[in-house]
């Protein structure tokens, strides 16, 4: 791959030659001021790729060969399960570790206004969302 600068009466164009041989604009213009230079049929040019590009892409997308329904109800079904499954597994992480707080929070020192019975009352209601 080899850089080059191509000049012409109207703007300058760098280019990158590729091993097949053609060519590819790094920059359409460099300035305001070459833009002003730029004729009419180049900006064509670059609509017509422009087009050209948009068509290719739709064809491309033609000849693909798109899942049936049943697949994509299938897979959209098995993403849903994987989801809720993997939800309940988190927010039964969290409770556990919000528990274990309770109980730091039962038996550290600035809690000993409460009673022990009153701390385990708090964890089991706390535990079975009471």
């Amino acid at each position: 791959m080899a850089i080059t600068r191509k000049v012409n009466e109207e703007s300058t164009v760098d280019t990158v030659i590729t091993s097949a041989g053609g060519g590819k604009p790094i920059s359409d213009v460099k300035s305001k001021q070459d833009d002003q230079k730029v004729s009419k049929t180049e900006r064509k040019e670059i609509k017509a790729k422009k087009v050209g590009f948009v068509a290719s892409t739709i064809d491309e997308m033609k000849k693909m060969e798109w899942p049936g329904y049943k697949y994509i109800l299938k897979w959209s079904g098995l993403v849903i399960l994987f989801t809720f499954i993997f939800s309940m597994f988190l927010g039964s992480v969290d409770h556990l570790f919000g528990t274990m707080v309770k109980v730091v929070d039962c038996t550290s020192p600035e809690a000993k206004n409460k009673k022990i019975t009153e701390c385990g009352d708090e964890i089991i209601n706390y535990l079975t969302f009471k």
